[in-house]
């Protein structure tokens, strides 16, 4: 399947489709902001929901609050999607040793020519 875009302007959302949507789809909230769904059989993306997307696209970076809450196998997982497409056409690892929490950052300047549309 094609990765599809959709943009709601009212609620600022931003919803990423890579595959076709499945009842047991499992939910990862990384932040409160952005969200990864994933198939639980295959550990595919299936869906990446980021709220507030203006504002995020903005900042330098994002914290994932709600990452290190998850288990050390699910946290791998995570950033091993993050790391490879079609995530990572979207959402960057910000590597900083210093920093106390993992963060992102929003990429993809071709959806901000849609957003200004």
């Amino acid at each position: 399947m094609e990765t599809k875009l959709f943009y709601d302007h009212d609620s600022d959302m931003l919803e990423v489709l890579f595959e076709k949507p499945i009842a047991d789809e499992h939910a990862l909230e990384l932040s409160f902001n952005i969200v990864l769904f994933v198939n639980p059989k295959t550990g595919k993306p299936i869906n990446l929901t980021i709220l507030d997307y203006k504002r995020l696209l903005e900042m330098e970076r994002i914290p994932l609050d709600n990452f290190r809450k998850l288990p050390p196998t699910l946290q791998r997982d995570i950033r091993r999607l993050l790391a490879n497409e079609p995530i990572n056409n979207f959402l960057e690892w910000v590597e900083e040793p210093r920093l106390k929490k993992p963060y992102v950052r929003i990429l993809s300047p071709e959806v901000r020519h849609l957003l200004a549309a």
